[in-house]
């Protein structure tokens, strides 16, 4: 998978150890994501968003109840670590009508490095619903980290992103946001 002079090597990809997780206590957890082609992404995005799909060693489904509105942010921590130097990640959350949440997504490196990182994250926000996600990439300088993100807003949902790439050596990052209503 190559985008301008970032390569990732989706081969052999390998990443054992469970992602941390907090304040996640109301949101319905599956261990595995729904990896079908996600709604509005240009060409180019889904080819990629596929690339991920089909190599993913880390995949899951998070959902958020209707009329739950959490306070505290959850935090999904993934750490490359020098047994675990391939992460490829696709995460799908679904927040259900007229609830709310802040999630923060953490990629953190090995100094021991190089690890690599690829990841998709496919958002849905029902009717109503309120969804900040703030994904922080804080790798090292010999890492590589390419990551889409994409938003689905149907109609008086409110949605915001955040993209924080603070290291690696060579980073891409990428948002696709579809708002569906009228006007």
């Amino acid at each position: 998978l190559k985008i301008n002079e970032t390569s990732l090597d989706m081969e052999g990809g390998r990443h054992d150890k469970q992602p941390f997780i907090s304040g996640g206590e109301m949101l319905s957890i599956e261990r595995s994501a729904d990896r079908g082609q996600a709604a509005g992404l240009l060409p180019d995005m889904e080819s990629r968003r596929s690339a991920v799909a089909d190599n993913a060693n880390r995949s899951l489904t998070w959902t958020l109840p209707r009329e739950i509105q959490l306070s505290d942010p959850v935090v999904l921590t993934f750490q490359l670590e020098e047994e675990n130097r391939a992460l490829y990640d696709y995460i799908h959350i679904r927040a259900e009508e007229n609830s709310s949440a802040t999630v923060i997504i953490q990629y953190r490196g090995n100094p021991e490095g190089p690890c690599t990182h690829g990841g998709f994250c496919s958002v849905e926000a029902a009717p109503g619903a309120q969804v900040k996600l703030i994904k922080a990439q804080m790798l090292y300088g010999s890492d590589v980290h390419m990551d889409m993100t994409a938003m689905r807003l149907m109609e008086g949902a409110r949605g915001e992103v955040l993209l924080y790439e603070m290291g690696a050596v060579h980073t891409v990052a990428a948002c696709n946001l579809l708002l569906e209503g009228k006007g």
